[in-house]
């Protein structure tokens, strides 16, 4: 085995699929399938199972892609730390993963200071839901992560950097009372802003929320209710576009205190052994101050 037979493995454990698998991987299905055979061949046994669904690892292919993850994660581990070893300057590469709209509107800001301070450390970014982001960290694909919400793990260490009101937005005026008979357009988020909502109509409505319209995403909601065609609720960071048009309130629960949306850093502090790692963190904390109150 190689790290190309590596990668193959990790990424058909990923897909399950062929077609998509051989995609990613930049080479053709036939070329993948021969690389599978020839590790089947190898190791004498079956790794996976096709369908029309598409493939599925044998007990045996399970085991030897884990190994397979297991090793590239060892492998990048090495070249980050053989990277990281200058002493007279600070070298390496920094793999950070945040949601999407953090990435799109705060993260490259900060980037471009970073950088500028220290030109010789590279920077790779990936963005997806936080549910998505913490897969990653936990994988060890990440150096450090920014995601909605604290997480609670023994080996993670992070600290808040942003809070933010959850608003309700209309086209018009509108109060709270006249939630339950408004339809509420929905976009699709993360399952922590999601169910935080569900638990705060519980607590204020004795009645189920009606849904007109579901989107895919927070800036095609807003467009929807400008509108007209309902009402949404969204992070105040969805509304950096402008909120000309919009009626505009911040949440508050049954208790009558603000609902807020908080942004987090979090690493292994396993990780800060690497100098890139270490000088970013710090970097994050002097140009992230906790916001007032705390």
């Amino acid at each position: 085995m190689d790290t190309k037979d590596w990668q193959a493995l990790k990424v058909l454990r990923e897909t399950g699929n062929i077609t998509k698998a051989s995609e990613l991987l930049f080479i053709s299905q036939p070329a993948l399938s021969k690389r599978i055979r020839n590790l089947e061949e190898e190791f004498g046994v079956k790794l996976l199972l096709r369908s029309a669904r598409g493939v599925e690892f044998t007990s045996e292919g399970e085991h030897v892609a884990a190994y397979a993850v297991e090793m590239l994660n060892r492998l990048q581990e090495a070249k980050d730390t053989v990277q990281n070893m200058g002493v007279l300057r600070t070298k390496g590469m920094i793999r950070i993963g945040a949601p999407n709209r953090f990435a799109h509107r705060v993260l490259p800001g900060l980037i471009r200071v970073f950088s500028a301070r220290n030109p010789e450390i590279r920077v790779h970014i990936r963005s997806a839901y936080t549910f998505e982001i913490l897969k990653w960290l936990r994988n060890e694909e990440l150096h450090v992560a920014f995601v909605r919400g604290m997480v609670k793990q023994p080996n993670l260490e992070g600290f808040l950097i942003n809070r933010e009101n959850v608003c309700l937005i209309s086209g018009s005026a509108i109060s709270l009372e006249d939630l339950p008979r408004t339809p509420r357009v929905v976009y699709s988020t993360d399952p922590p802003l999601h169910d935080s909502l569900e638990v705060w109509w519980q607590k204020m409505f004795a009645c189920h929320m009606k849904t007109g319209m579901e989107v895919t995403d927070s800036q095609t909601c807003i467009q929807m209710v400008r509108q007209g065609l309902g009402y949404a609720i969204v992070p105040q960071y969805c509304l950096d576009g402008g909120s000309s048009g919009l009626f505009v309130e911040a949440l508050r629960d049954h208790e009558g205190k603000p609902m807020q949306r908080e942004t987090y850093m979090v690493y292994d502090r396993k990780y800060l052994d690497l100098t890139a790692v270490r000088k970013f963190v710090s970097f994050i904390r002097a140009e992230c101050p906790p916001p007032k109150g705390l």
